[in-house]
């Protein structure tokens, strides 16, 4: 829940077609707090920032389904493999602001900067995340419809997480202790016809295009 914060835009750490991934700042704001002037500005507490990251998207004529589709996504289907939205935002002309958790990264970005020196450990678990969030959006009757590593987006699964590690070239898995990955970017998700897939645990075998 996002009442009574102050957020700073930094940064653009990815894009797209219509939209843009913004890395933010995001400050708690007392009650009555006037942030239009110095003084109110001065009150912010950089001990209790946190982190996060913006998707800003501009509906057009021809992705307007598809932004209210990730939104719904988002906002309404909980679950720890897939990713979630911590507030939203729509201005006047009809932009879209999502705020999430910020990632450490996505999952094309650790393969590259690790050379593949991957634990096979946490590879089966990462798979095994991938493979329940699929299942999790199959069970809503939602396809995903643009699985690659790029849109898997890796996590520490706590609030209290740890610093943000560098992605240097030498890094390893066991930097990052504890990390889990969730599924991202639902602009192109569909809903699925085929009423009997909601009713299953696990996915079908479906070819994705």
């Amino acid at each position: 829940n996002l009442q009574n914060v102050f957020i700073k835009r930094g940064k653009t750490i990815g894009s797209g077609g219509f939209s843009k991934v913004y890395e933010i700042e995001i400050y708690p704001v007392e009650p009555g707090v006037d942030l239009t002037t110095l003084s109110g500005v001065g009150q912010l507490s950089p001990t209790k920032m946190r982190r996060g990251a913006l998707k800003y998207v501009v509906p057009s004529p021809s992705s307007g389904m598809e932004s209210l589709m990730e939104l719904y996504i988002m906002r309404h289907i909980s679950h720890y493999t897939l990713n979630r939205a911590l507030g939203v935002q729509i201005d006047r002309i009809g932009n879209i602001s999502i705020i999430q958790n910020l990632a450490i990264g996505d999952a094309a970005a650790m393969v590259r900067k690790s050379h593949h020196r991957l634990h096979p450990k946490d590879l089966k678990r990462w798979l095994w995340e991938i493979v329940c969030g699929v299942a999790q959006l199959h069970k809503h009757g939602i396809l995903h419809g643009d699985i690659k590593a790029v849109n898997i987006l890796l996590y520490y699964d706590s609030e209290t997480s740890p610093p943000i590690p560098t992605m240097s070239t030498t890094l390893h898995c066991e930097e990052f202790g504890q990390v889990n990955v969730k599924l991202n970017d639902f602009s192109l998700s569909r809903l699925i016809l085929d009423a009997n897939l909601g009713t299953r645990d696990m996915p079908r075998h479906i070819t994705y295009t």
